[in-house]
């Protein structure tokens, strides 16, 4: 454990790692941060157990307002068939800036109803494949951050339209909390390089309406948020608030990257200038 003032914007700052656990017959180790906290009631090389207060919530660093920043460190070979990924999206009551720490704040506390639901694709908590012997893959080479985006492989020229939830190599992301019902607005940062392989399919509950399948204009050679579907119009789906869903990804065509999705009710919404995408 570490428990104490941190650069960065973080403020007062707590790290805690698990015991190793095995994951795919490796050992490895999960750190959990909280950053901006008011007061420590543990500190540095203090061992915890479930159930105990470590910290309070505060404001401290680069903050606008009282809230828990938390973000979990894996020790995972994101490639794993067989691993548990964590997800944390969305922020509820938080609307995150995904730049941080390289420039602001970690982000601006406002209601819940307000915020956009970002979901980052390399935290799915489930991933089927192969189908087809097609996978969505791991990479690591975004530039600037070096974090990681899904990438459609092999590429090959396979495409999955019309989709067969079955068949197509899935992302599947759990315990997404949808505050207000309504009618969703779909975004995805992407990048294809050409028009053989800049489309992908969504929907949620493991179902794909056809309002939110054929997302595609990812056909350039670099990073761009798309909301738009093959017939030209936008993708979207209604969702039922008060809950949690389940957000689905299935490739349409190999090749295709992301690196993250967003959900919003406003169809004025644009991400373009307010979210990073792709690695900037």
């Amino acid at each position: 454990m570490f428990a104490g003032w941190t650069t960065y914007g973080y403020g007062n700052l707590m790290r805690i790692a698990t015991d190793n656990v095995m994951v795919a017959a490796q050992n490895r180790k999960y750190w959990h941060n909280y950053a901006h906290l008011s007061a420590f009631s543990k500190v540095t090389g203090n061992s915890v157990t479930r159930g105990e207060q470590v910290a309070a919530v505060g404001s401290t660093g680069n903050s606008t307002g009282p809230h828990l920043h938390l973000h979990i460190t894996l020790d995972l070979n994101k490639n794993d068939v067989n691993q548990v990924a964590v997800d944390l999206s969305p922020m509820r009551g938080f609307r995150p800036n995904l730049s941080y720490p390289t420039t602001g704040t970690c982000g601006q506390v406002e209601p819940r109803a307000n915020n956009p639901i970002i979901v980052e694709p390399v935290m799915f908590t489930e991933r089927y494949q192969p189908r087809t012997g097609h996978y969505w893959f791991c990479y690591t080479d975004l530039p600037r951050t070096g974090e990681c985006y899904m990438y459609g492989v092999p590429n090959d020229g396979t495409g999955w339209d019309p989709l067969n939830t079955s068949q197509s190599p899935e992302l599947r992301f759990s315990n997404v909390y949808v505050e207000t019902s309504g009618t969703y607005y779909l975004w995805a940062c992407g990048r294809g390089g050409s028009y053989n392989d800049d489309s992908l399919h969504m929907g949620y509950n493991g179902t794909a309406p056809t309002s939110s399948q054929r997302m595609t204009a990812y056909h350039e050679a670099a990073w761009r948020w798309k909301s738009i579907r093959m017939d030209l119009s936008r993708p979207y789906f209604w969702m039922a608030g008060g809950s949690d869903r389940v957000i689905n990804v299935w490739m349409r065509e190999d090749g295709m990257r992301i690196d993250r999705i967003l959900l919003t009710r406003d169809a004025g919404y644009d991400p373009t200038n307010n979210i990073r995408c792709g690695g900037y």
